[in-house]
């Protein structure tokens, strides 16, 4: 898979000397997408981190932050919840990294598998009775 990228990657420093200049967005993400074994998330984490674009990386971890809180339903596919960001906040490169970092250290030390909302800085934010699920695993 690494090697599939890395050769579409060439690919575009061949073409051109501003290699990714003038692409745009969605063509390029339609063309990742086209690489066997590269989903959404990947796609979407090559053009923000690598590109430089504004594309909001839905993972397992805003997954389950969203909805857990309520602001989407566990059915909610992922270019749903990708467009709750996108609605919500300007498209910017610094302000969708920030976010995203902060979703996954929010993810990875307290809305785990089993969560710890007792401690979570998003605590106060959790809808009404949505507190109890604090050490249960989420039923899926």
């Amino acid at each position: 898979r690494l090697r599939r990228v890395l050769q579409w990657y060439a690919h575009h420093l061949s073409q051109r000397e501003r290699p990714f200049h003038g692409c745009r967005t969605n063509a390029l993400r339609r063309e990742l997408l086209a690489i066997n074994g590269v989903g959404p998330e990947t796609a979407d984490s090559i053009l923000l981190y690598a590109l430089r674009r504004p594309v909001f990386v839905v993972d397992s971890y805003t997954r389950r932050i969203m909805i857990r809180h309520q602001l989407l339903d566990a059915s909610a596919d992922y270019e749903t919840m990708q467009n709750f960001f996108r609605l919500r906040l300007r498209p910017s490169v610094s302000q969708y990294n920030q976010f995203h970092a902060l979703i996954v250290e929010t993810g990875k030390h307290f809305c785990r598998p089993t969560p710890r909302c007792e401690k979570c800085p998003l605590r106060s934010f959790l809808p009404a009775g949505a507190s109890t699920m604090a050490g249960q695993k989420p039923k899926r």
